[in-house]
């Protein structure tokens, strides 16, 4: 097990040692490319295309949202409503509201999650 945990902590150094390099290599290449926000270009380099891509992420300012909300059309209204389940909620329906937990739990779809490993030295003995 100790050559196991030793090999993962390895990785993880060596991941984000690429995600580093990655991240440096990515400035270079587009300020060499050169676009502005909002806009992509490509380039050719040997026998290599090259494009850069530099969207403008948009997002609402809530506060801002919420006051002029209702004054727009419902159907001109630039947003997406998404529903997602809430975990603590549903837990504490399991544990407290049994009956609507049961009701609940008719419209949930359970799938085992991503597994995580964290690793952590403790004295260092690992």
């Amino acid at each position: 097990m100790l050559g196991l945990i030793n090999d993962f902590k390895k990785l993880n150094r060596e991941e984000r040692e690429l995600r580093l390099r990655r991240d440096i290599l990515v400035d270079l290449i587009e300020k060499e490319v050169c676009c502005d926000f909002g806009s992509s270009k490509s380039i050719e380099v040997e026998a290599c295309k090259v494009t850069v891509n530099k969207p403008i992420d948009h997002s609402f300012d809530l506060e801002k949202w919420r006051k002029i909300k209702s004054s727009i059309d419902k159907a001109l209204r630039p947003e997406r409503i998404i529903t997602e389940l809430d975990e603590r909620a549903y837990q504490f329906l399991e544990e407290n509201e049994k009956e609507v937990f049961v009701e609940v739990s008719r419209s949930v779809i359970s799938t085992p999650g991503k597994v995580e490993i964290t690793i952590e030295a403790i004295d260092d003995v690992v």
